[in-house]
């Protein structure tokens, strides 16, 4: 009877941890949705143009600003062209008499051809060195059927193991009570008062 107490204790630390760490991809997502919603998006950085700042391979954050509010050394992402095409560069100046922007990459030479404030997409608010693969990958097609997939097996998961395992029944006080009174002798791991 003991043996089956403390395997009925081991198994409810397996399911709570499984649900913590559900819980807390759930909580992961849905601030990453959140952040999404307003208006914040993941960039991989494919150029040197930006070096020393970040590198090729690194994963900037960009969020929605007011133009007017832009100052000389921001780092901006505009959109060029159909606005497929992006470049993220520092601010060098606003042509006071048109209100354009002009950027240049920390490692270019030359600034950028003037272009309109509704081009731009974001400032950086953050960089992540290396982090761009993985943004890259998110936003193929395989990336988001593994991204999708691994969401759906991992709610499976949780779902079959706390349905094999029910936390509340086990953590009940009643349940405790009675494990304590079928216990042959004295405290099971000092769960149980002695009487």
């Amino acid at each position: 009877m003991r043996a089956l107490l403390l395997q009925s204790e081991e198994d409810d630390g397996e399911g709570n941890d499984t649900m913590k760490k559900t819980a807390a991809l759930i909580l992961i997502i849905c601030m990453a949705l959140a952040l999404y919603g307003a208006g914040f998006r993941w960039l991989a950085v494919t150029s040197g143009s930006m070096e020393p700042a970040f590198g090729p391979g690194a994963a900037i954050l960009i969020r929605p600003c007011d133009v007017s509010r832009l100052k000389e050394g921001d780092i901006v992402t505009c959109s060029l062209g159909s606005g497929d095409r992006k470049v993220t560069h520092r601010l060098i100046r606003i042509e006071e008499d048109t209100g354009r922007i002009v950027t240049r990459g920390d490692a270019n030479k030359q600034e950028d051809a003037p272009a309109d404030p509704d081009t731009v997409l974001g400032k950086v608010c953050l960089a992540v060195p290396k982090a761009g693969y993985a943004v890259l990958f998110m936003e193929s097609m395989y990336g988001k059927i593994t991204f999708c997939g691994s969401c759906l097996l991992l709610l499976l998961f949780s779902t079959v193991l706390s349905a094999r395992n029910p936390v509340s029944d086990r953590t009940h006080p009643a349940h405790k009570a009675h494990a304590c009174r079928e216990a042959d002798s004295g405290p099971v791991s000092g769960n149980c008062k002695s009487e």
